[in-house]
Parts: structure tokens; sequence; C-alpha cells
């Protein structure tokens, strides 16, 4: 079988460098229903760039998102792109194909996992990952600051959905230990919740002194 690479150091860092244990080739499912623009889709983008099927252990990556997103994925023999224009017509109807048909399509492609790249998930399936991007929601002195208004809405019902996607996951990444403290303490998650990931910075920022 394919070796899954994976290390933890203490609990806070995880690498891929080191074998540990040897598994079978997994298939992870990701739902990037949530994804539109700004810093989800650049980490998106960049996460599946570097897949890699022999060091992470992958035998396929299966990628749901909007028609416009999926644009921007080039499919491979390892990626395939499922656009998906429900994702187009409103959270409910999001959620409602998270909670009905995401489960089954799951186990039709005999996915091991899911991966839940935008932070919010209704679904039924397990195992389930997260990532959590946003520390806003959970601070209210930066929430506040939207005063009366629509963005403060948001904001709230931002924390309730991604709280309850948080206790329902099996493991969530955080980029730091400051944002899984705040996120741990807010919505009441133990202290092994999930490793700490920082985001790696991209060739296409860096310039010369």
């Amino acid at each position: 079988g394919m070796r899954f690479q994976t290390r933890l150091r203490g609990s806070d860092e995880m690498a891929i460098d080191s074998p540990v244990v040897t598994m079978q080739p997994l298939t992870v499912a990701i739902d990037a229903s949530g994804i539109r623009s700004g810093g989800g889709l650049a980490h998106l983008l960049e996460v599946l760039r570097h897949a890699d099927s022999d060091r992470h252990g992958l035998r396929r990556l299966l990628v749901w998102t909007v028609p416009r997103v999926a644009d921007r994925i080039r499919p491979s023999e390892l990626i395939t792109v499922l656009a998906e224009p429900e994702f187009d017509r409103g959270w409910f109807r999001r959620a409602w194909w998270q909670r009905t048909r995401l489960p089954l399509l799951l186990k039709a492609n005999k996915a091991d996992a899911l991966f839940v790249a935008g932070s919010s998930s209704v679904t039924t399936f397990r195992p389930m990952v997260t990532i959590h991007h946003n520390l806003r929601p959970f601070q209210w002195s930066e929430t506040r600051r939207s005063g009366l208004s629509a963005e403060l809405v948001r904001l709230v019902v931002r924390r309730i959905l991604q709280s309850r996607t948080l206790r329902n996951c099996d493991r969530c990444i955080y980029l730091s230990k400051y944002a899984r403290e705040i996120v741990r303490t807010v919505v009441g998650l133990p202290q092994n919740h999930g490793p700490i990931i920082p985001h790696g910075m991209s060739p296409a920022f860096r310039m010369p002194p």
C-alpha cells in the first residue's frame, strides 16, 4: 500500500515529512460550497495545487464547489472537480444539499473522509474535518464594531453555524494557538480539538529586496 506520512509534534503542529503510519490511500471529499473569493479561495487553490497522491497518501480528491470556482481548478488524475449550481441559490439550498444529497454522494464515491473548506456544514457524514479561518465572529469586541447592521446579523449567524460545525466535526485545523484558544473557550471545545497548521507563503507574494 501507499505510505500515509503524518507526524504530530506535541498537540500543536502537524508535519507530513516523516513516515509513521502505513495506510491504504484515502479518498477525501472537499465541501467547498461556501467558498467564493478571498482568503478561503486562495487557500483552497493552494491546497489543491500542492496535493500529492504519493506523499499525502491520497487515492482521489473530490471537490464540490460553485461553477465559477470550479473553472479555476485544474482537474487531474487525482482531483475530480464537481460544479454544483445549487450552491448559488442561497444558504438554505446549500444546507439542504449538505444534509440530504452530500452523504449519499460520499457513500456512492466511497469517500473515507470529508474536509469542509468553508468552516460551516450541516451534513451528517463522518469523519469530518474543517478549518478555522476567521476569528471575528468569535470576538465580541470586533463583532460590535459593525453596530446595528446587516453585517452584525451576518457575523452572529456565522458564529452560530460555525460553532455547530466545530462541535460536530472530528477535528478542526487552526492557524495559531491564539485562534484555537479563543474558539475553544467560546464554543466549549476540548483542548485536543485539533492541530495548529499555519498557512504557508505562496511564492506569488515574494519580492526581491
